[in-house]
């Protein structure tokens, strides 16, 4: 009898701490405990040319989800990528560490979820996709 309270008493105190951990992680912003938004996929087209004046090259994709406004993070079939929408169908990615051809091919991202700053809110970075896109 004394073990089985021990243990709820085990128990209840690791949801009290899980609870406390959680609540502070939200507070900074910070989503561990999220699941994942998205995975994407769309055919790789031309785009403006405009990140490749800044030096990042980006596949530009159509693809069937319609993507919120913001900036993500994500995994590809060639590494770590970075996503931005405006909100529609039409989204530019930078594929981390990658300078190949890939016009026409089928680029598959997965993992996706949105970039967390504490300064910055998603509202801005909703602001900073509409301006390069």
């Amino acid at each position: 009898m004394l073990s089985l309270i021990i243990k709820l008493v085990i128990i209840l105190l690791l949801i009290i701490i899980y609870i406390l951990v959680y609540k502070i992680l939200k507070q900074n912003h910070i989503n561990y405990f999220e699941p994942f938004i998205s995975n994407i996929k769309g055919k790789v087209i031309r785009g403006s040319g405009l990140a490749r004046l800044y030096g990042y090259r980006t596949a530009n994709l159509y693809n069937t989800t319609n993507l919120e406004c913001g900036i993500y993070n994500g995994k590809c079939q060639y590494g770590d990528v970075t996503v931005w929408s405006k909100g529609k169908s039409k989204i530019e990615c930078h594929i981390h560490d990658f300078n190949k051809d890939i016009y026409g091919e089928e680029l598959i991202i997965t993992e996706l979820q949105p970039v967390n700053n504490p300064i910055a809110s998603h509202a801005h970075h909703c602001k900073i996709a509409k301006y390069f896109i």
